[in-house]
C-alpha cells in the first residue's frame, strides 16, 4: 500500500511514524503551503492520501481522484507560548536567532525600553496583565476542535500530555514527539489500520528546528517544568541555546540596525500591549522581578526540590549529580567502615571490578568483609589509631581482652573470632600478621572507601586507644577507672579523619577516597536520651565531617548512601519492621547509583543486581549491644554462624 502525508511541517515526523505503525504500508510525505500545487500528479501513484483538514477543505472534490483520503490533524496549541508572534519587516518576514520573536522583547524595544527593563518584564504579574492565562483554554479548544474536524476525540490524549513532566510543544505550531505519535495512532486506529504492537519511534525531525521556552511562570501553573532558554534552528548539526538576557541582547542588536518604519509592529502599538507599554516609564529601573532578578530562577532541576521528586517512583530518584569518580576494572578498590560498607564491597567485588582484600580465608571468620581483617571501624578514631598501630608509632596498652572462656580476642576487632586464641601470644601474633595485611592495603589500593558509622565510642583512660566497642559487651571487662565513653564532636571527627587521610597519602600519594555515611541507626546509645535523638546527632556529626573533609582535600569524594536511604521521598521504605535494618531494595538503590555514576560496569542493571542479592547477610558488631539487658541476642544470618562457629571451636578445644 502507497500513502502519502500532504500537510505543514508536522506531515514528515506523521509519515515517519506511521509507516513505522503499519508494515508493509509505504509513507511518504509532501510538505506544502500552497493551494496551487499539481496534486493529481503528487497522487498518481498513492492508494491512501492522509491531508490535514485545512488543505482538504479548500480543494475541489475532483483534486484527489480515486484515492482514498483521510484527514489528519494539526497539533497547534499556543497556551504554553502566549508571548510568540511572528514579525515582519519590509513586508517579509523577518527571522530572529530562535526563528520566532517574544512580543514582550520587540514590544520593549519599540517602546524604548533597557534591556534590563525588558529582563524584568518576565515574571507572573505581567502575564497576568497581558492576559496570558487566557490563552490556554482557547488553544485547548481550537486543538480538539481540529481533532474533531477528523473525528477524533483527543480529550484522553491532551490530558496524558499535560501529565507529562515537560510541556508537549516545542513552539505555538511545533509539539513534541509523544504528540505526532498519538495523532498517527488515533489516525490510523479510527480509519481501520491494524498497528503493529511494537514499533520504534522515528527521529522526530521538529527537533532540528528553534525551540521557543515555555516560561516558568506559566510551566508551574499547569505543574510543569518551564524554561528560559531560546534554542536555534540546527545549522550544521549544532543548535544554539541563548538565555533569556542573551536573547534580549541578540534581538535588540536586530531590531537596532533595521528602520524602525519598516516594521509591521501593530500588535505591539495596539490594544492591550499599547497599554501595557504605555503605563512603563522609560529609563526607569528596572521593571516587576524578571528571571534576572533573583539567583534561583535560573537552577537546573535537581537543584530544586519538586523537580527532583515530583512523579517520580522512588527507585528512580537519582541524587548523584557528579560524583567525581569513575571507578576502572583495574583499579584496586579496598573497603573499610561500618557495616553498610560491606554492602558496597559486596557490590564491587561481584560487579566485575577489582575488590582490593589481600588478607583472604573463610568469610565466616570475618575475611573479605573489608579488604583486611580488621573488622568494624566505626570512628575516623579507630581508622586514624589503625594506621599508627600498623606502622609501628602507636602500641595500645590493651593488646588483648579475655573473653572468660579460656580465650582471648584483639581489643580493637573484638567481633573477629580468632583461629588460636588460647593466649595472648596468639592475639599478637595474629595481629601482627593482619597489620602486614593492613600496609599493603593502604599502599597498593587505587581507591579507598571508607564509610563512617558512628561518634559514641569507648577509649582508654590510659592510653586514649579508641575501641569499636564496650569493654565487656564481646570480652574484657569494664572498669570505669580504665575506659571512658565518648561522643564525638564535628571538630574531633573532622581533626581524625584529616589526619588518616594525611597518614594514608604518605604512603599511597596518588590514592582516591570515597566517603559514605551509613544510613543504620544507633543500635543503642550510652547517652541518657531516646536513641534517635542520639542518631540524628550522630548522623549530622559525621555528614558535617565528610562535607568539611571533601571540600578541603584533593580527589576525596562524596558518595550519599545515608540520603537515598533516609531520604523523606521513600517514606520509610527502605527499612525493614525494625525501623532500623536496611532493605534490600534501598541497598539495589544505592548500589545501582553506586555502579552507574562511579564505575565502568558495563553489565545490564538486572544482572548487577542480581549477584548483589545473592548472600545479602552482613556482619556487624553492633548487634551485640541489643543483648546488654539479658534478652535472647537476635543476630542476622552471617553474624549468628561466626557466633556457632566459636562455640564449636570452644567445644573442640
Amino acid at each position: 500500500m502507497n500513502c502519502i502525508v500532504i500537510g505543514n511541517c508536522q506531515s514528515v515526523t506523521f509519515a515517519n511514524t506511521a509507516g513505522r505503525m503499519v508494515p508493509g504500508a509505504t509513507f511518504r510525505h509532501h510538505e506544502t503551503s500552497s493551494l496551487n500545487e499539481d496534486f493529481g500528479k503528487i497522487l498518481a501513484k498513492a492508494d491512501v492520501a492522509f491531508v490535514q483538514p485545512n488543505i482538504y477543505d479548500r480543494l475541489p472534490a475532483n483534486a484527489f481522484g480515486k484515492t482514498r483520503i483521510i484527514r489528519f490533524p494539526r497539533c497547534s496549541f499556543s497556551g504554553f507560548h502566549p508571548d510568540i508572534m511572528y514579525l515582519h519587516y519590509d513586508g517579509r518576514r523577518c527571522i530572529s536567532h530562535a526563528s520566532h520573536h517574544s512580543a514582550l522583547i520587540f514590544g520593549a524595544w519599540w517602546h524604548g525600553l533597557d534591556q534590563e527593563q525588558t529582563a524584568g518584564l518576565f515574571n507572573g504579574e505581567t502575564f497576568e496583565r497581558l492576559r496570558f492565562p487566557r490563552h490556554f483554554e482557547a488553544s485547548k479548544k481550537g486543538l480538539l476542535d481540529e481533532w474533531a474536524l477528523c473525528g477524533l476525540n483527543g480529550e484522553k490524549e491532551f490530558e496524558r500530555w499535560m501529565g507529562l513532566p515537560e510541556p508537549f510543544m516545542l513552539t505555538m505550531n511545533h509539539p513534541t514527539l509523544e504528540v505526532m505519535i498519538d495523532a498517527a495512532k488515533a489516525t490510523l486506529l479510527h480509519n481501520g489500520f491494524k498497528i503493529a504492537e511494537n514499533f520504534s519511534p522515528p527521529y522526530h525531525h521538529l527537533l532540528d528546528f528553534a525551540t521557543m521556552p515555555v516560561y516558568p511562570d506559566i510551566a508551574s501553573r499547569y505543574g510543569q517544568t518551564g524554561s528560559i532558554h531560546f534554542i536555534s534552528n540546527k545549522v550544521e548539526g549544532v543548535r544554539q541555546s541563548y538565555d533569556i538576557q542573551t536573547f534580549i541582547a541578540k534581538c535588540f542588536d536586530l531590531y537596532g540596525k533595521k528602520a524602525r518604519e519598516k516594521f509591521s509592529a501593530e500588535k505591539v502599538t495596539q490594544g492591550i500591549y499599547n497599554e501595557f507599554f504605555s503605563k512603563i516609564p522609560k529609563n526607569a529601573a528596572a521593571v516587576g522581578t524578571g528571571y534576572n532578578r533573583h539567583p534561583y530562577r535560573n537552577l537546573p532541576s535537581h537543584q530544586k526540590w519538586r523537580k527532583s521528586f515530583t512523579d517520580f517512583e522512588i527507585s528512580d530518584v537519582d541524587p548523584v549529580v557528579d560524583c567525581g569518580f569513575k571507578i576502572q576494572a583495574t583499579d584496586k578498590v579496598a573497603t573499610a567502615g561500618s557495616c553498610f560498607a560491606q554492602h558496597l564491597a559486596k557490590a564491587l567485588e561481584r560487579s566485575g571490578l577489582c575488590y582490593y582484600a589481600p588478607e583472604a580465608g573463610d568469610r565466616e571468620l570475618g575475611y573479605g568483609l573489608y579488604s583486611a581483617r580488621y573488622g568494624n571501624i566505626y570512628t575516623p578514631a579507630q581508622l586514624n589509631q589503625l594506621l599508627d598501630r600498623a606502622y609501628g608509632r602507636f602500641e595500645p596498652v590493651d593488646t588483648a581482652w579475655h573473653k572468660g572462656d579460656g580465650t582471648f580476642v584483639d581489643p580493637f576487632r573484638p567481633e573477629i573470632p580468632q583461629v588460636t586464641a588460647a593466649t595472648m601470644a596468639d592475639v599478637a601474633e595474629d595481629r601482627a600478621a593482619h597489620f602486614g595485611y593492613v600496609r599493603e592495603v593502604f599502599e597498593k589500593m587505587d581507591y579507598f572507601v571508607f564509610t563512617l558509622g558512628l561518634t559514641e565510642a569507648w577509649r582508654s583512660r590510659i592510653d586514649g586507644a579508641v575501641f569499636p566497642l564496650a569493654p565487656g559487651v564481646a570480652a574484657g571487662a569494664m572498669d570505669p577507672d580504665k575506659y571512658e565513653f565518648v561522643n564525638f564532636g564535628v571538630t574531633e571527627t573532622t581533626a581524625d579523619l584529616s589526619a588518616a587521610i594525611r597518614k594514608i597519602r604518605e604512603v599511597n600519594p596518588g590514592v582516591k577516597i570515597i566517603l559514605t555515611v551509613s544510613p543504620v541507626p544507633l543500635m543503642a546509645t550510652y547517652v541518657p536520651r531516646h536513641v534517635l535523638l542520639s542518631t540524628t546527632y550522630s548522623k549530622s556529626v559525621l555528614r558535617v565531617a565528610a562535607e568539611e573533609i571533601r571540600m578541603n582535600f584533593p580527589d576525596v569524594h562524596y558518595f550519599p548512601s545515608y540520603e537515598i536511604i533516609t531520604g523523606s521521598y521513600n517514606r520509610g521504605a527502605y527499612y525493614k519492621k525494625d525501623y532500623r535494618t536496611v532493605t534490600q531494595e534501598g541497598v539495589n538503590h544505592v548500589m545501582k547509583l553506586f555502579l552507574k555514576h562511579g564505575t565502568s560496569v558495563h553489565d545490564s542493571e538486572d544482572e548487577q543486581m542480581r549477584r548483589i542479592r545473592e548472600d545479602y547477610d552482613i556482619f556487624c558488631a553492633e548487634e551485640m549491644l541489643d543483648a546488654g539487658d539479658n534478652t535472647p541476642l537476635k543476630a542476622p544470618g552471617l553474624f549468628r554462624r561466626v557466633l556457632e562457629m566459636a562455640t564449636v571451636r570452644k567445644k573442640k578445644n
